[in-house]
């Protein structure tokens, strides 16, 4: 069963759950009824909760929160100030809000919404390549491919199934994706991954010959390259190969030549992708690096 058809599914048994709930709740007591209602309507708020409680207390244990390469001595050496509260809470709202557009509508109803788009005059233009995260599929990107269809850029995004299995398995829809761009522009696509989707574009590359695969641009958005705790919180095939240090981070490091790795030395100590990666951008290279918490995170 696809991702969406599966989301489809919980949406429809969650609304049905919480309509029932909602009138035995509010038949008894109009004020205790919406009380208990308003937790069950967005049941992954206290799950969100956590975790960023979670990821706050790891960022104010990490002694390295500071520019990557910045010399010992400098200004930029030092750890920047830790988030206030209010900025976790904003992250938590944010989060909500996010989750629900996304779990709620985009993925499971209107993950075609946006089409892959190709221009009369993509000849010679870079296109743009997005794979999603774990347990996602294209309709993540929706917000992206209407900015980037307003804007003109072509571009393509790909679903990968089984949404639960092995990383370089879902990672072979890339390939077709892949080649529709460059044929259609004559040059490969810059490759945009969002958490596991940063992992199976590296996948993928390493399926290509050297000279092929250093080609290509490659943005890493909260992908967790060095794996993330939060995987503890799932068993499936994905979730344990997202695992810290999994054996399979360590083959994919392992398949990479010096030269597809990259210029800085980046993920000193990430713990919390959801919320506490900074974004780098190197050709040929699929690793992010790391920054303090930020007030905005999406998705898996």
């Amino acid at each position: 069963m696809s991702n969406a058809r599966i989301q489809q599914a919980l949406g429809v048994a969650g609304l049905c759950l919480l309509l029932g709930w909602g009138w035995y709740c509010v038949s008894r007591s109009w004020w205790a009824g919406l009380l208990l209602l308003l937790p069950a309507a967005v049941p992954q708020a206290p799950v969100l909760a956590l975790e960023l409680v979670w990821a706050a207390l790891a960022a104010r244990r990490d002694a390295a929160r500071r520019p990557l390469g910045a010399l010992p001595g400098t200004p930029e050496h030092a750890p920047e100030p830790f988030p206030p509260p209010r900025t976790w809470l904003w992250a938590w709202v944010q989060e909500v809000m996010v989750s629900l557009q996304t779990f709620g509508w985009r993925q499971p109803w209107a993950h075609d919404r946006w089409p892959d788009f190709i221009p009369h005059d993509a000849r010679g233009r870079r296109a743009v390549l997005l794979v999603h995260g774990f347990v996602c599929n294209r309709g993540f990107w929706n917000p992206w491919m209407k900015r980037l269809r307003l804007a003109g850029v072509p571009y393509g995004a790909v679903s990968m199934e089984p949404p639960f299995g092995d990383i370089a398995a879902q990672a072979q829809a890339i390939q077709a994706a892949w080649r529709e761009l460059t044929q259609a522009t004559g040059v490969p696509p810059v490759l945009v991954g969002h958490s596991m989707g940063g992992l199976a574009i590296r996948a993928w590359l390493s399926t290509l010959p050297e000279d092929i695969a250093l080609t290509h641009e490659v943005i890493t958005i909260g992908s967790p390259h060095h794996g993330t705790a939060l995987a503890a919180m799932a068993r499936s095939e994905a979730a344990l190969q997202m695992q810290v240090l999994s054996p399979f981070l360590r083959d994919l490091a392992a398949s990479e030549s010096p030269a597809r790795r990259p210029l800085h030395l980046l993920l000193e100590r990430v713990r919390q992708h959801r919320v506490s990666s900074e974004h780098r951008h190197t050709p040929g290279c699929p690793l992010g690096g790391a920054r303090r918490p930020g007030p905005r995170g999406t998705g898996a």
